[in-house]
This record gives C-alpha cells, structure tokens and sequence, in this order.
C-alpha cells in the first residue's frame, strides 16, 4: 500500500482496514467502504492502544501490523476451537468412565435378580410341595395354611424387593443415557 488512508477514502482498501479493525477487535464498525468519522475513531483508538501517533490515518505499517493482529487472532481462534475438541474430548472419557461403572453396577444388579429369580423358582416349587401336602392333610391343614400365607407374605416381599431393583435398574441407565447426551 502506497498511499496513506484517512477520512473520505471509499474502496476496497478502506473495506480491508474496517474488516481488519473488527477482526482485531479494535472497534465495532459498519464494513461500508467508506472512511468515515466512525472509522477514524476507531483507527485513533486502535493507535493508542498500540501506543503509536493517533493521527487516524492509516499507512503501510499500520496496515501491517493490524494484519499481523488479525493472523494472530485466528491463530487463537484456532487453538481455542481445539482446545474446546479438546475439553469435550475429556467429558467424553469421563463420561464412558463413569458409564463403565455403572455398568458393573448393573451387571452385579442383575445377577441378583437373576439368583432371586432362581430363588423365587425354587420357592414356588417348595410351596407347590406344600399345597399338596395341604390337600392330603386333614387336621394340619389349618397349621399348613397359617405357614403358607407367611411363606406367601415373604413371597410377596421378594416380588417388592425383585421390582425395586429392577426400578434402580432403569433409573440407573436412564442417568447414564442423560449423562452421555448432556
């Protein structure tokens, strides 16, 4: 650039400086073309903060050092834009880790439902036994039947303890799935 820009230049040069000053983050400024009051003022506060004569024109070597500024902030930019690749990368992990422990969690759960199921099986066949003998008893069947409803109420209890565990199961993988998409 040969020639100083400085209030009432229009063109492509002036578009650059205004981008440039944005880009920078000098100054908020309508990219028009045109070097107006708005665009001096902002050429002046950048020259201050780079404590260089605020004469609000632009020559060669401000030029140059707003392009300077502009390639450093897209550097930044950039390694922001990978740092934040970076920090969703590590909720990430978190994330599966903390997804691998419940699933242990769920996998223990469900080898105990799985040995109360086993339990509840052989618990009905023990009482299947009992109703028969119930049939063939004539004077205990009273005593038999007071057993039973007691062996029915822990049945019942079991049921409660067996759908509990299945509740903690869902809610459990329910938090999981939130966790991995939130």
């Amino acid at each position: 650039m040969a020639a100083t820009i400085k209030l009432g230049a229009s063109g492509p040069a002036v578009k650059q400086v205004q981008q440039l000053l944005a880009r920078v983050g000098a100054a908020r400024l309508k990219v028009s073309g045109e070097f107006d009051a708005a665009t001096e003022a902002a050429v002046k506060t950048f020259q201050k903060q780079q404590k260089v004569a605020a004469s609000g024109e632009v020559d060669g070597s401000l030029l140059k050092l707003l392009m300077q500024l502009q390639k450093a902030a897209a550097k930044n930019e950039q390694q922001d834009r990978k740092l934040a690749k970076a920090k969703l990368t590590e909720k990430q992990r978190q994330a599966m880790e903390a997804l691998r422990g419940q699933t242990t969690q769920i996998k223990a759960m469900r080898d105990k439902l799985a040995e109360s199921r086993r339990a509840s099986s052989e618990f009905e066949r023990w009482l299947q036994g009992l109703e028969k003998m119930l049939a063939t008893v004539g004077d205990d069947a009273q005593l038999a039947n007071i057993s039973l409803q007691n062996v029915l109420q822990k049945q019942q209890q079991t049921m409660q303890m067996m759908s509990n565990v299945s509740k903690k199961l869902h809610e459990t993988a329910m938090g999981i799935i939130r966790n991995i998409g939130g």
